[in-house]
């Protein structure tokens, strides 16, 4: 089924209850570019740090355009598994139209998102006829978890002047910037990145404070602590400048408070609903990742004033499916992500809709897994050879009985033959991680007998794992 940015919301009660009864979600992404080329760097020869820094810096210049996904859910009455899948386009614009213009145009300034391209994943989109206009002009909106906190803080900045907190000694005298020498306006971006950089800092709660400093000044002058008033007063009012705590200033110190302690304005209330509806696409996969769903999606997104018509439009079904439900029966148990060469897939899922991209490859690896916890790389399945032989793994693993369950006569040796960056899948049987299934996960006696449960030691050696191009293979517990 295809999705847009017209269907979007009619259709993500269905997806999210897909998501809420499947055993599997595939996901495969068509990204406007995979790589980025140094001139003179070898990429033959690297190191799964090293993979990891370039998918990061294709993420940071890349966009994903298309996500396909495929619900697979076991049927108990027929003993297989059915499937349904969606064409989802993905588009980087603001949804003009389906939000005030001042909103959609506002978010699009203050993000500035970046969408690159390359010209041989140009190529190969055109000589397999991918409609890009089609995907910019109706593919799906989305704000990731970062963006959404910086949208909010947008918003608050259009409360009217009279309603704005005062900084203390607080200048309104306006700055001229075109006077500044470049040490000031680089000062002044740097300052912005700091705040922000707190803003949308993972779990933070309560009152934070962020310090900036200047490396290219010994001390902080005047005029310094002027441009951090500045920019607090006409971009972030949710935040305050607190007074320094020596002489001469080394740092400026901001504070951003808890969004609950600001008092109730209908108008900002309105335009923050506005952002959680442009939230879009990011919703499903916060529900495949366990995140929290209500009570954000409202039921006239989902059921508008004016029913759809054609493929998407909303039925019964819509205004009755209960979204708390939904979130708390896939906190308990989710569907395992499979994927195939999974690995820049990741990468560019949660550089779209969780966050900044970490430097370093293994707290990305801890990131990944805490979102989506049970990950098989199909490419990873198809080509790891027990015992050195050749051919696909799992047809020597069904032999004749047709099921996974026969078993893996993986020896330690060929183990440690593996580039696998965790040590303890090196570790004795008796000292490695064993898998345990989610609270809320059922199988039937019918469904072992095709797959094997997630705790078997079949996904101790399969799951969990994926090949990195020229890196060998990684691990995400």
């Amino acid at each position: 089924m295809d999705v847009s940015r017209q269907n979007l919301y009619s259709t993500l009660p269905n997806m999210l209850s897909l998501a809420q009864h499947a055993r599997f979600v595939a996901i495969d992404l068509e990204m406007s570019g995979i790589s980025v080329h140094n001139a003179g760097s070898n990429s033959s020869i690297t190191s799964p740090q090293k993979a990891y820094s370039q998918a990061k810096k294709a993420a940071e210049v890349f966009t994903i355009i298309e996500i396909g996904l495929t619900f697979i859910q076991y049927d108990e009455g027929s003993s297989q598994y059915s499937t349904k899948t969606f064409n989802i386009p993905l588009s980087p614009e603001m949804p003009y139209g389906h939000v005030p213009y001042h909103i959609a145009h506002g978010l699009t300034q203050r993000l500035d998102r970046i969408a690159g391209f390359s010209m041989s994943s140009l190529k190969f989109l055109k000589d397999n006829r991918f409609d890009l206009n089609k995907s910019f002009n109706d593919g799906c909106f989305y704000l990731g978890r970062h963006e959404e906190k910086i949208a909010r803080q947008w918003v608050h900045s259009l409360r009217p002047r009279h309603e704005q907190p005062r900084n203390e000694k607080a200048s309104n005298d306006d700055i001229d910037f075109s006077t500044l020498s470049t040490e000031y306006n680089s000062f002044y971006a740097r300052a912005r990145l700091t705040i922000e950089d707190m803003i949308v800092r993972p779990n933070r709660q309560g009152n934070t404070t962020a310090t900036i400093h200047d490396s290219g000044f010994k001390d902080l002058t005047t005029l310094h602590l002027s441009l951090v008033m500045h920019l607090v007063r006409e971009e972030f009012q949710q935040c305050k400048v607190l007074p320094p705590t020596t002489s001469p200033v080394r740092e400026i110190r901001v504070q951003v408070t808890d969004e609950s302690s600001q008092p109730e304005d209908p108008d900002i209330a309105q335009k923050l609903q506005q952002v959680e509806y442009i939230v879009g696409l990011r919703y499903l996969f916060e529900a495949l990742a366990g995140g929290s769903l209500p009570p954000r999606i409202q039921q006239h997104w989902a059921c508008p004033a004016q029913p759809q018509q054609g493929p998407g439009a909303y039925t019964g079904f819509n205004l009755n499916f209960d979204v708390t439900r939904c979130e708390e029966a896939l906190r308990k148990s989710r569907p395992i992500v499979v994927g195939h060469n999974l690995f820049y897939d990741l990468v560019f899922i949660y550089r779209t809709f969780f966050g900044p991209l970490p430097d370093n490859l293994d707290d990305f690896l801890l990131e990944i897994h805490q979102l989506f916890p049970r990950i098989v790389d199909t490419k990873y399945l198809a080509t790891r050879k027990p015992q050195g032989n050749s051919g696909l793994s799992y047809i020597s693993l069904r032999g004749d009985s047709q099921t996974l369950l026969d078993e893996d006569s993986d020896t330690l040796a060929e183990m440690k033959g593996l580039e696998v960056s965790h040590p303890a899948l090196l570790e004795p049987a008796s000292k490695q991680i064993k898998l345990v299934p989610m609270p809320g996960e059922n199988y039937s006696a019918r469904e072992i007998h095709i797959l094997p449960v997630w705790s078997d030691d079949f996904w101790a050696v399969y799951g969990n794992k994926t090949r990195v191009g020229g890196a060998g293979v990684v691990c995400f517990v």
